[in-house]
């Protein structure tokens, strides 16, 4: 049975990389198997100096050199672009809850004047009174309402790409 030539190459490139990650004391895991994949093979230049760089200077690999290595040389803009969105959507639902605490205060508000409201209309109350508490139920709504767009113009605004998920 013939092999074929590039599983001949990625043999090659395999018993070259896992010999020099043992000799460095790199944990051979997915990542800095990807690193050392890459710097034998000669397919990232940039990659391979730094990598000489670091040899030369008789460094140690480092969990934190490794980690540099593949988020600099390897890990693709899909990965880059995940952990931006969910670091992105996570300060924007910290951002919300943050609103709507600051929310519950008018709404526990508007509750206490919509039960004054019934309260007073219970009463033996004047056209003048009627429209008084009309006024004070429309102004508090408008303001729960303008919060409630606030949140919304502020998710807008703040996180574009997530109503690219959507």
């Amino acid at each position: 049975m013939t092999k074929h030539p590039f599983i001949e190459e990625t043999h090659g490139y395999l018993r070259l990389a896992l010999p020099m990650m043992s000799k460095y004391n790199v944990p051979i895991t997915p990542k800095n198997y990807d690193v050392w994949y890459q710097y034998v093979s000669g397919k990232n230049a940039e990659l391979k100096e730094i990598i000489d760089a670091i040899l030369k200077k008789d460094e140690t690999f480092t969990a934190e050199i490794n980690e540099a290595l593949y988020r600099k040389y390897c890990m693709t803009t899909n990965e880059g672009d995940l952990k931006r969105l969910k670091n992105d959507l996570s300060k924007m639902l910290t951002s919300v809850l943050s609103e709507l605490s600051s929310m519950t205060g008018k709404t526990e508000k508007y509750n206490t004047v919509l039960a004054d409201s019934v309260a007073k209309l219970t009463e033996d109350v004047s056209l003048e009174d009627i429209k008084l508490v009309l006024s004070e139920i429309l102004d508090e709504t408008k303001i729960i309402s303008g919060c409630s767009l606030e949140i919304q113009q502020k998710l807008k605004t703040r996180h574009p790409r997530v109503g690219k998920l959507a």
